[in-house]
């Protein structure tokens, strides 16, 4: 025997379900009513019937209302942290420049003394590190193929300053090729960060892998830990960075792994259309 549905119910119904369905929920409420057995007492006047219609489409506006602006909300909060992320961002490009310059121009000075033919060599790839931060000063993202030249450049800059103390590879040529982009600045803040926080010598020289997993579509860097003595204050803003314009683009996540031995950070390729979304977990 089919048990009676009444007012009550369809109520209940609309308002479960205002928030999760919208208007196919006061469909379903509607329907609700027409399965409701019109015996005698059921409803007590048409004018009672015509209230309690009246009250369930006010009780279903109210809800709609009241989803419409958490919705609002919510999108507020979205572009709040993409403007932030953006302000960070800015940030962290001036950050690089003051101190970066200052360090290359001074090994500038003393190649200029010692072999002039390095020193333009050197100048040409300090010149393409500034042509790039100029080109992409209002990217989010950009092409593997620059991240990696602008990565690989810097590195070679790093060379020329601590000479064989340093030393880096690229593990696959097949990277360059890669269709998809990458956070602006990944790579280079990657290798940056492993030589500001370690300690390396001529007999123990810091070398930075960069390593492109073809099946997960992903790049690591890592490097073997010896960290300095006296390290240097820092607020770590560049991984914090780059992991929150990851978690800004969905379910991308960079991956942190410290054995003790070595460090390294995974990140993932991104697709080209690839745009910022909303970000649910916390940057490590």
């Amino acid at each position: 025997m089919q048990k009676d549905i009444g007012p009550p119910v369809v109520i209940r119904h609309f308002a479960d379900t205002a928030f999760t369905k919208g208007n196919s929920g006061f469909k379903e409420g509607m329907q609700l009513m027409q399965k409701m057995p019109a015996k005698r007492g059921f409803f007590l006047s048409p004018l009672v019937n015509a209230l309690m219609t009246n009250i369930i489409i006010l009780i279903l506006c109210e809800l709609v209302t009241l989803n419409f602006k958490k919705q609002k909300i919510e999108d507020e909060n979205i572009l709040l942290r993409q403007s932030n992320l953006e302000a960070k961002n800015s940030q962290l490009k001036m950050q690089l420049h003051p101190h970066f310059l200052f360090n290359s121009l001074n090994t500038l000075r003393l190649l200029l003394k010692k072999d002039p033919n390095q020193a333009e060599d050197y100048l040409l790839k300090l010149s393409d590190l500034l042509r790039f931060s100029t080109s992409t000063a209002i990217d989010a993202l950009v092409d593997i193929s620059d991240e990696l030249k602008l990565c690989i450049n810097y590195l070679e800059m790093q060379k020329v300053r601590f000479g064989n103390m340093i030393s880096f590879d690229v593990n696959s040529e097949k990277v360059f090729s890669v269709k998809g982009k990458l956070p602006v600045y990944a790579l280079q803040t990657l290798a940056e960060n492993a030589i500001k926080h370690n300690s390396f010598s001529i007999e123990t020289p810091l070398h930075i892998a960069i390593d492109f997993n073809e099946i997960n579509q992903s790049i690591t860097v890592h490097n073997r830990i010896n960290p300095r003595i006296f390290s240097e204050s820092t607020s770590k803003v560049g991984l914090k960075n780059l992991a929150e314009r990851y978690n800004l683009l969905g379910d991308k996540q960079v991956i942190i792994s410290n054995s003790g031995a070595e460090f390294s950070v995974t990140i993932p390729i991104l697709p080209g259309d690839t745009i910022i979304t909303d970000a649910k977990s916390e940057p490590k």
